[in-house]
């Protein structure tokens, strides 16, 4: 499952299909905490994490979970005390007309290029994190000179804090 088409897709399907913003919400939580197991095909999510997550009541969640099981993009096995549900992200692009489906899928003879945007998840086209080394290496900034009167005004400030 590519992360970044799914979204798109996504984002088209809610445009031309209503569904409720309990469901819209559900929906990207869900792929939210997919992410975060890795892109595993079925993955484990606890009812407290997910109404945690989405902001919604039990309910909420159990309507909007309908809605996405009725529609095609979630599928569903609930859990048993003590252990937690699992859920299955279905692919969006199979929701949409072909027409807009091809907006979504390379026609290109390198779709491999294209889908491998992150170098370290070794070719594997369905592992797509972004985890970019730029991104957590911490930015310097660079210090600037202050001018003269900013320098006045900062020794202004002090001396009426200290009066």
């Amino acid at each position: 499952m590519n992360y970044m088409k799914e979204l798109n897709a996504f984002r088209e399907y809610v445009l031309r299909f209503h569904l409720p913003t309990s469901a819209v919400v559900l929906w990207y939580t869900l792929m939210q905490i997919n992410n975060s197991t890795g892109w595993k095909q079925r993955f484990e999510a606890s009812n407290s994490i997910v109404n945690q997550l989405c902001g919604l009541s039990k309910q909420s969640v159990a309507n909007a979970r309908t809605v996405l099981i009725e529609k095609g993009l979630i599928d569903y096995t609930p859990g048993k005390k003590g252990v937690a549900p699992i859920y299955q992200m279905l692919s969006v692009l199979d929701q949409l007309p072909y027409a807009t489906k091809d907006t979504y899928t390379s026609t290109n003879a390198e779709p491999a290029q294209e889908e491998n945007i992150n170098p370290n998840t070794n070719n594997d086209p369905s592992f797509d994190q972004c985890e970019d080394e730029k991104w957590n290496k911490p930015k310097e900034i660079p210090k600037q000179k202050e001018s003269k009167s900013e320098e006045d005004a900062f020794v202004f400030m002090k001396l009426i804090l200290v009066c």
